[in-house]
């Protein structure tokens, strides 16, 4: 108590009980409309007070809320992109705690989507380990992926040394079978010459 006066303080703002502002009540019927909207989940328009409106706690006080309608508005936007997938759209300037970690979380899903690119191309060293159990999956899927490629260029290496050798048999058995065509002539002739000669 200040000289028998209860005075609250609240961001900035400092009622006096004694001195009672003036209030009207469209004034906090404007005021009430931002939080409705928001809890009905629409976007909140910006209190606007008059121009001749006096700087008063009132007039403070909606400075306060428009601030923070224009910080929840770019807030939501960012959310709602990035649960659609816009994880490039311009960084938001916010300063709250949930601002912050969206601003956190698109940055993570900007190097997830970089580091799923390097994979893609082949290089599985590539690791997460910023996002918690997402990160422990994500890497175990790579070291999986990593060793289906191992395996698949082992069966293809042992399958073209088989088609390799398959194709040696190959030309060692045509090889053999013009021998054998070269023979039978031989033969062939050898018998006709030695019939001939009886």
């Amino acid at each position: 108590m200040i000289a028998g006066v209860q005075a609250i303080e609240f961001a900035g703002l400092r009622l006096n009980r004694a001195k009672m502002v003036q209030v009207k009540e469209e004034d906090i019927d404007k005021i009430t409309a931002v939080f409705y909207a928001i809890i009905k989940g629409k976007k909140p328009a910006l209190i606007v007070l008059p121009e001749d409106y006096p700087e008063n706690e009132i007039r403070q006080l909606s400075d306060y809320i428009n601030k923070f309608i224009e910080e929840y508005n770019e807030t939501t936007t960012l959310a709602f992109q990035l649960a659609s997938g816009e994880i490039n759209s311009e960084p938001i300037k916010g300063k709250t705690p949930l601002t912050q970690s969206l601003k956190g979380l698109q940055a993570s899903l900007k190097h997830l989507t970089w580091t799923t690119k390097q994979i893609a191309q082949g290089d599985f060293g590539q690791k997460v380990d910023f996002m918690g159990e997402f990160s422990e999956a994500f890497n175990s899927m790579t070291a999986q992926l990593n060793n289906a490629f191992i395996e698949r260029d082992k069966t293809t290496e042992k399958l073209q040394k088989q088609v390799a050798e398959l194709a040696r048999a190959h030309r060692a058995m045509l090889n053999i079978l013009e021998d054998l065509k070269a023979a039978k002539v031989e033969a062939k002739l050898a018998l006709n010459k030695s019939n001939h000669k009886t």
